[in-house]
């Protein structure tokens, strides 16, 4: 075995809900909150063209980020220290998916080394658009403390290692060393060495079996599927990780960065709204007409999940939004929840026909009574003239059939 390294660059990328839509005025209100304390983080343009909707943007400290949405979602990006694995590297993925496991088991609990502060901004955004929302305006549960740990649903860790050329050199990945492959596998499904993101399930340390043993016998049933279109990097994804391997550039992390902060802003976006329609039981006109620009909103954000602002973006790019919409689940939960808006939109509009049918007939019956007592004297008297108590049957069958004839009608 030879003395190459890998080096793993981990990002945690974790959303949080602000509660409702922003306006002008509360954008400038958190701008100058935030400023006061941090820096602004000037986009570049490749991010500007990949991040639709961001109104703005923050440094909080050397490696935390923030970004904000119109949507009222704002993405806390957290770059971890790098990890090095050499004596190791051929069981990488174990400490590793080990020191990914205690990382969000941490940011869950609040015990994180960034928890504090991260905890800080979100309370002081939270509190700056809670004072700023009028009355009559309803905030999103999910952007509240009592929402799935405070707010925190879950963490999305970005796995980007830098691999010598010795080990990986553009080659695909059917030519990679068993070792490798085993590894790449046991990151995109890390419960096969009990590292799954469960507060049920031991950690790797935790457990009696040869996890080095395991990681050897993996078998690899058919390769993944490969990404990147670049020579020097290759990207696997699945629902439980997004990893590249390879010769790391600058330009490469900004890129995968910008692209799941983007991902994890809409997907989070589209949960926030499928839990706040659940809570959603007798919806009012407001509510209505808000749900109907839900449904036009999602309409849009599902068409616009393949546009990016550049006309000249490459086709990698959208290969690559392709791989993580698709393993995200992105595109189901869209679908999901435009069924659901359907629904209440659809029982909603029943419910109103029900009552308009309702009130109809509560209409007829009281006109038929008015006209009854308006008449009935007349008929009474003409009747009982003709042959005694002749008035009388005639109401009573008058009434008979005006009843016969609104149960027939309705």
């Amino acid at each position: 075995m030879n003395g190459n390294q890998i080096t793993a660059y981990p990002v945690r990328i974790i959303p949080f809900d602000l509660g409702r839509n922003l306006q002008p005025d509360d954008i400038a209100l958190v701008d100058t909150s935030l400023l006061s304390q941090y820096k602004r983080h000037d986009l570049t343009p490749r991010q500007e063209s990949i991040l639709k909707g961001v109104v703005s943007s923050y440094k909080i400290n050397d490696h935390l980020y923030l970004f904000l949405y119109e949507n009222g979602i704002c993405v806390i990006v957290v770059e971890e220290d790098n990890l090095k694995f050499k004596n190791d590297r051929e069981r990488f993925s174990i400490p590793y998916g080990e020191n990914r496991k205690k990382a969000h088991s941490a940011f869950f609990k609040w015990e994180h080394k960034d928890s504090s502060t991260i905890w800080n901004v979100i309370a002081e955004l939270r509190a700056t658009i809670k004072d700023h929302t009028p009355k009559k305006v309803r905030l999103r549960k999910s952007g509240s403390e009592e929402f799935e740990s405070r707010g925190l649903s879950y963490i999305m860790t970005l796995s980007m290692f830098d691999v010598d050329e010795e080990i990986i050199n553009g080659n695909p990945f059917s030519t990679y060393p068993d070792w490798l492959k085993s590894n790449i596998y046991a990151l995109l499904d890390p419960a096969v060495l009990y590292l799954e993101d469960s507060s049920k399930f031991e950690s790797a340390t935790g457990v009696d079996f040869d996890l080095n043993k395991i990681l050897s016998e993996l078998e690899i049933d058919e390769n993944p599927n490969d990404y990147e279109h670049h020579r020097h990097l290759s990207t696997y994804m699945s629902w439980a990780a997004v990893t590249t391997f390879g010769q790391l550039q600058k330009i490469d992390r900004e890129e995968y960065i910008a692209l799941e902060v983007q991902l994890q802003s809409d997907w989070f976006y589209v949960y926030c709204i499928d839990k706040s329609l659940d809570e959603l039981k007798n919806p009012t006109k407001r509510d209505m007409v808000s749900i109907q620009k839900l449904h036009y909103e999602i309409d849009l954000l599902d068409n616009r999940l393949y546009d990016f602002d550049d006309s000249s973006m490459p086709t990698r790019i959208l290969d690559i939004q392709k791989g993580l919409v698709e393993t995200s689940g992105l595109s189901n939960n869209i679908q999901h929840l435009q069924r659901k808006i359907q629904y209440i939109l659809e029982r909603e509009r029943l419910n109103s026909e029900q009552k308009q049918k309702k009130l109809g007939q509560s209409t007829e019956i009281f006109l038929f009574i008015l006209a009854f007592i308006e008449i009935a004297p007349t008929v009474a008297e003409y009747g009982n003239s003709i042959y005694p108590n002749a008035g009388v049957i005639a109401n009573c069958l008058m009434v008979l059939l005006g009843v016969i004839l609104l149960i027939r009608k309705n």
